[in-house]
């Protein structure tokens, strides 16, 4: 912690999964591990759906969540952040951030590729990204109240597609006649948001890169791109790529939890195709 002044007045250092091992100054601060809430008379951490225990490395409530079974980790009742708090994060009790993040990620260095003319400030961009999905995009992040364990496999499926697009004969033709625009967009809530964008960041002359979040509820991630003005009316071209990952079925009122993914490009249009 530091004062007004941005010199260091209070400092902590845990063990991996949250466990205090030095700590220095006087300051009256609850907000401890990963800058979550410490409850003294619990002596856990609220993690909003549930209590974390960081002496066990457990969370003290079950999980609502029933898993999956083609990802064993899922299956675990009371595992905070995977059992691997040096990479994820579980700020609600109900989600894991690191597969989010790596996500994010993902999709900002796949659309990155696409600019191959301009290798010499790719790295600068790429940079740019990730300072933004950790300072801005994350922001949200807790409002998302049901568990998204599989969005790795959905991540899969949008390098799938994304591959197969950038190869096609389609886009090769298409990639030369007008300006790229790639707007990626990250975690929403369950309930729809003013959409506030990032950017836009621009690559040399004919690429432009925007971050957005909020927007439509039950996202956790979509990736846009589309080729000259007219780029999102060419479907068929092309032209335009979409996929967006969501984790709820707004086909039912009240929405129901339901990983899946929409997809368009090449002509291609399919919506609600299940992560399994």
């Amino acid at each position: 912690m530091s004062d007004e002044s941005g010199v260091i007045t209070d400092s902590y250092d845990y063990e991996a999964f949250g466990q205090l091992l030095n700590e220095s100054g006087n300051a009256e601060n609850n907000y401890r591990f990963a800058g979550e809430q410490l409850d003294e008379n619990l002596g856990q951490y609220y993690l909003r759906a549930r209590y974390y225990n960081q002496r066990t490395g457990r969370f003290t409530q079950q999980d609502t969540y029933m898993g999956n079974s083609q990802d064993p980790v899922t299956l675990h009742k009371y595992l905070y952040a995977n059992a691997d708090p040096v990479n994820y994060t579980d700020p609600s009790g109900k989600i894991s951030l690191g597969s989010l993040s790596a996500g994010m990620n993902i999709a900002a260095n796949l659309a990155i590729r696409s600019v191959g003319s301009f290798r010499g400030i790719v790295s600068s961009l790429n940079s740019r990204i990730i300072v933004y999905t950790q300072t801005r995009i994350w922001q949200n992040i807790v409002s998302v109240t049901t568990r998204v364990k599989g969005a790795g496999r959905g991540i899969s499926r949008l390098k799938k597609h994304f591959d197969r697009w950038t190869r096609s004969d389609k886009f090769k033709k298409a990639s030369g006649s007008g300006k790229h625009n790639i707007e990626i967009s990250g975690p929403s809530g369950e309930n729809k948001t003013v959409k506030k964008i990032n950017g836009p960041i621009r690559v040399g002359k004919n690429y432009s890169f925007t971050f957005a979040r909020g927007g439509k509820g039950g996202r956790v991630l979509q990736l846009k791109y589309s080729i000259g003005k007219h780029g999102a009316t060419k479907v068929g071209g092309g032209y335009y790529f979409l996929f967006r990952l969501d984790y709820l079925d707004y086909r039912v009122s009240p929405p129901e939890p339901f990983l899946h993914y929409h997809i368009k490009y090449n002509g291609v249009g399919l919506d609600h195709v299940p992560i399994l």
